[in-house]
């Protein structure tokens, strides 16, 4: 069976500005109704096509536009984007605005995805708009900011660790639920402290000793991923501190992450535990995090 070949019909398409079937043509496995998912070099050379076939930038923008409204490809839209950025600044931040306070949560995780790719892309130029955005009276545009620095701290670019965990500290105290969810756990524990242990690490740290509640949740919840296990000798004083919190808000925080190292590295965390037990202050982290332990080991 050959191959299927998109490309020339993807052209075609092109030069008679029927946009629908050129998107059709990347996007289709060729025979049936199933619709296939492009690879990135895939993406990367319907780009090149684009922008041989459709020379002027005032089309291009539109299609760009319409590429990611209109939901016809995402992911060519947003590398269009990327190339029009610079003489395009404000159409392409108006463009994300509206899909970051889109009512379908799918299209806000793909303002998410956007703005991550243009961090990478543009990153001075879009990191100062996103030092307002984490100050934006709606919670979607701030939660997209969130997921936005977990996505694009996947490149690892060493000067930009700081600069992220600057970016996103105003959100620590953020009252949304939609935003806390987003960054303690995920955007700060699956993300950042992935993607840059060392100086994560010092600034949870840091925010532990703040006394906002919301801060010592996102602190305390950053071990609950996954990641947290790999720094379980760090993690551990700082837990124990928030542990001794009296407010149900955090030592509940606390609990949860406590679990969810008990699971991954029982041998070392649940005698921690068993000692926090005899600790007037942390008995009932330990308690309630022990009981959920021994739940998803399996124990009687």
């Amino acid at each position: 069976m050959k191959p299927y070949c998109w490309e020339q019909t993807f052209a075609q398409a092109l030069a008679l500005a029927d946009l629908v079937t050129a998107v059709r043509a990347l996007y289709d496995v060729g025979a049936g109704d199933k619709r296939r998912h492009p690879r990135p070099r895939e993406i990367r050379h319907a780009l090149a096509l684009l922008q041989e076939h459709v020379p002027d930038p005032e089309h291009r923008w539109s299609w760009a536009a319409r590429l990611i409204e209109e939901r016809l490809s995402t992911a060519l839209g947003v590398k269009l984007v990327i190339t029009l950025f610079l003489d395009r600044s404000d159409d392409v931040v108006a463009l994300w605005l509206r899909l970051a306070e889109h009512p379908d949560w799918e299209r806000r995780e793909d303002a998410a995805w956007m703005l991550s790719q243009l961090l990478v892309h543009h990153f001075d130029d879009i990191y100062i708009r996103c030092l307002q955005w984490v100050h934006h009276p709606s919670q979607n545009v701030r939660r997209a900011v969130a997921v936005g620095v977990k996505i694009a701290a996947k490149a690892r670019v060493p000067d930009w660790g700081e600069r992220f965990l600057d970016l996103i500290e105003p959100l620590l105290q953020d009252q949304s639920v939609y935003v806390r969810k987003n960054l303690g756990p995920f955007a700060v524990g699956d993300g950042l402290l992935r993607c840059y242990p060392e100086l994560t690490l010092k600034r949870l740290a840091a925010w532990a000793q703040r006394p906002d509640q919301q801060t010592r949740w996102n602190v305390a919840m950053a071990f609950s991923a996954a990641e947290g296990a790999k720094h379980l000798q760090t993690a551990m004083p700082i837990l124990t501190q928030l542990a001794a919190d009296e407010r149900r808000f955090v030592w509940r925080a606390v609990a949860s992450a406590m679990r969810n190292l008990g699971r991954r590295r029982s041998t070392e965390v649940v005698p921690i535990l068993e000692a926090w037990v005899r600790d007037e202050r942390r008995r009932q982290v330990a308690e309630v995090a022990l009981r959920h332990i021994d739940q998803g080991t399996g124990k009687a």
